[in-house]
């Protein structure tokens, strides 16, 4: 965590998982998500008492991680089975996954208030998917 005003580190919070990627803030519950990619989880952490308050498991290799304001879902890209794991942000569970397909490696993933759309980039096939919420 660093100090937005000084740039200063505040604090480290070990997430006690194996390579820790995407990151996304839940401004409703000031929660924070974080993709472990090595332990097929996402870490999720109290942002007021700097907790771990879940490690929730969701698909191979999650990477890319975006948050929808308007239902409070967490949408997670899983590269190595070809998924997005959908996370209710109230409950930290698992609601849904969406096929992406395995030969696509979806790595990042952006959601679009506008559009109720999610957007996710498809390494191997140099492609973008667009999925309606």
């Amino acid at each position: 965590m660093i100090n937005g005003t000084t740039n200063a580190l505040v604090d480290e919070i070990p997430v006690d998982a194996i390579a820790p990627s995407g990151i996304v803030y839940n401004a409703a519950n000031n929660y924070i998500y974080v993709t472990n990619m090595g332990s097929n989880t996402v870490s999720v952490l109290n942002g007021t008492t700097n907790t771990i308050v879940a490690n929730i498991p969701v698909g191979l290799g999650p990477n890319g991680i975006a948050y929808n304001q308007n239902n409070g879902d967490v949408y997670v890209a899983n590269s190595i089975n070809g998924t997005i794991s959908i996370i209710d942000g109230l409950e930290n569970i698992i609601t849904s996954t969406i096929p992406i397909g395995a030969n696509n490696v979806p790595n990042d993933i952006s959601y679009n208030v506008s559009y109720d759309r999610l957007f996710v980039t498809n390494t191997n096939s140099s492609t973008v998917s667009a999925i309606e919420n």
